[in-house]
């Protein structure tokens, strides 16, 4: 779905780069607002999950087929552009944090790089995003026999991954973390949008 969308949108000549400044400095804020006042009171494997489930956007699962459906293949860009910045900056600051809350503190920066990249160069979503956007550079948008094979499964796969995100999310119980999830949802849902 990423790599079709991509590989055949009319790709604009400059990169929304006020947009992307926009987003990610709102989102780097409250991240590290959410982190910090979370750490002092229940340390940081906590903080660290509650500022990213606070400002990690589900913008694939959700974000993608909504915006899309309302406004047209066009305005997947835009989103695009945020969704190839989210896992690397969100992945590199989570796995900072968690190195810097490991008791042996003597662990190198450079085995928790060398994890982040591979982690980053194995993401389906990052994969999909930067070979739809290679096609498309260097080849142009998709033939039109690909456009019509790909078309029904690129509208499947959003309401399945949906389905799939539900199965997976029913395994976890919330009554013993009301409080936390309930904080999680309030920042991503409230807090997060009105910045």
């Amino acid at each position: 779905y990423l790599f079709r969308t991509l590989a055949s949108v009319q790709l604009p000549e400059r990169f929304p780069i006020t947009y992307v400044l926009g987003y990610y400095g709102a989102t780097l804020a409250l991240y590290a607002l959410v982190t910090a006042l979370t750490w002092r009171r229940s340390g940081p494997g906590t903080a660290n999950i509650q500022g990213l489930g606070g400002v990690y956007a589900n913008a694939v699962l959700l974000g993608t087929p909504v915006i899309t459906a309302a406004l047209g293949d066009a305005a997947a860009l835009p989103l695009f552009a945020l969704i190839g910045l989210h896992a690397p900056l969100l992945a590199f600051a989570t796995g900072a944090l968690a190195e810097i809350a490991r008791p042996d503190t003597e662990a190198s920066l450079a085995p928790l790089l060398r994890n982040i990249l591979l982690g980053l160069l194995r993401n389906p979503i990052i994969l999909s995003i930067a070979g739809g956007l290679a096609w498309n550079l260097i080849q142009g948008p998709l033939p039109e026999d690909w456009q019509s094979a790909t078309a029904t499964a690129s509208k499947l796969i959003p309401p399945l991954a949906l389905v799939a995100m539900g199965i997976g999310l029913a395994d976890y119980g919330l009554r013993s973390a009301i409080a936390p999830a309930m904080g999680v949802c309030a920042t991503k849902l409230v807090v997060h949008p009105l910045i």
